[in-house]
């Protein structure tokens, strides 16, 4: 399944799969929501599966945000993808 998104106000809320073969198409739309220098909130309430490439979206995406120095924040977020992000040490109150 490949992934679309709602926009609203300040939000990106992702429909879908997040996982190798979306992150890609994924990544370069938010991307270029940030680099507009818009405050961001990404959504996973209507995402269906995650595995590792979601993890390495959501670093990617603070990343950038930080460069473009950018408030971005996750709400929503499925537990499988809690659980990778736990199991690298990477859920903190200023990660995830």
């Amino acid at each position: 399944m490949s992934a679309k998104f709602k926009f609203s106000d300040n939000k990106i809320i992702i429909q879908g799969d997040i996982n190798f073969e979306t992150v890609s198409a994924i990544y370069s739309e938010i991307e270029n929501y940030i680099i507009s220098g818009n405050n961001i909130v990404i959504d996973f309430s209507e995402t269906k599966e995650v595995n590792s490439a979601a993890l390495a979206l959501i670093i990617e995406l603070k990343k950038l945000a930080n460069k473009s120095k950018v408030d971005i924040k996750f709400s929503k977020i499925p537990d499988k993808l809690l659980r990778l992000a736990e199991a690298s040490n990477l859920v903190s109150d200023n990660f995830i």
